[in-house]
This record gives C-alpha cells, structure tokens and sequence, in this order.
C-alpha cells in the first residue's frame, strides 16, 4: 500500500554550554561570558511518499522518501555574563543551509478501527536527511529525527 501526503516538520538544536574561555597569557578577564549557547529550531513542509507493509491486520512497517523545503529557522545565541545573560535573536539562516531536502523515512505501526471505513494509527518513527544539512561544505551533517506519527486513514 503505498500513500502521497502533505505535513510539517519541526527539529531544533540545542548546543551544549561553552564554558572554557581563553585570555592570552592565561590570565581572567571580567569581560569573559561564562558560557555560551545557542538554540537554533527548524521548520519544514514536507511532501511525504511512503509504502506500508503489513505484517498483521493491525502492526505494520511503512519506510519512504519525502522531500522537504525549510522556510524557517529562527535561532537564539545565548552569552551568559555574571550578573545577565543576553539574548541575540535571529531569523535569517546562512546561505549555506540547504532550504531544499530529500528526508528518508521508517516506522513501525499499531492502527485500529474507530468507525465503519475510518482507522486511527500510531507510528514511532525516524526520519534522516540524504543530502546533508550544507549545501557545498567540507564537513557536512545529517539531522535525524525520532518522533511518533497520529492520524487517521479514511479508506
């Protein structure tokens, strides 16, 4: 069974706390943050493709391919001084993200009947994207993303 759909996807960074700040000659300096971080959040329309194999009347495996286009990734850039810490806000994403994407994606299912020619699914699933995060970059990354999937089928 093979099925053509429309969604949104949200993902997001979060950093770990840079916290190790070098002064020439190893001396401190009050101007110094004690930590830095950023949050960065992504947001996607997705055109998902996927084929479902049933391996009883109710579980399934389902797996496909989904293109992807990035319209948004708002990011906020943290620097935590002693007394405040101050946020920098951003809307803008480097010209090197990639803003069109291929993702694969699998899963695993339970649905169930809720009325006459109506079913109801759950599916934990993981979605990767093929083509990396970067455009043209020496070192590239691949997001992936463990989510559930709930819907309805109408058949």
């Amino acid at each position: 069974e093979s099925s053509l759909g429309i969604g949104y996807q949200r993902g997001g960074i979060k950093t770990k706390k840079f916290t190790d700040f070098v002064t020439p000659g190893g001396s401190s300096d009050p101007e110094l943050p004690e930590a830095t971080w950023s949050v960065v959040k992504t947001h996607s329309l997705i055109l998902p493709y996927r084929l479902k194999f049933k391996i009883t009347p109710s579980f399934y495996v389902r797996a496909g391919i989904a293109p992807s286009y990035l319209f948004a990734m708002p990011s906020v850039f943290y620097v935590q001084y002693p007394d405040e810490i101050q946020k920098t806000n951003s809307e803008d994403y480097p010209d090197h993200v990639r803003t069109v994407n291929v993702n694969a994606n699998f899963g695993v299912g339970y649905q169930f009947t809720v009325a006459d020619g109506m079913k109801a699914y759950v599916e934990p699933c993981f979605n990767t994207t093929l083509l990396g995060l970067y455009g043209e970059t020496v070192i590239n990354r691949y997001p992936f993303y463990l989510g559930a999937t709930f819907g309805f089928s109408i058949n």
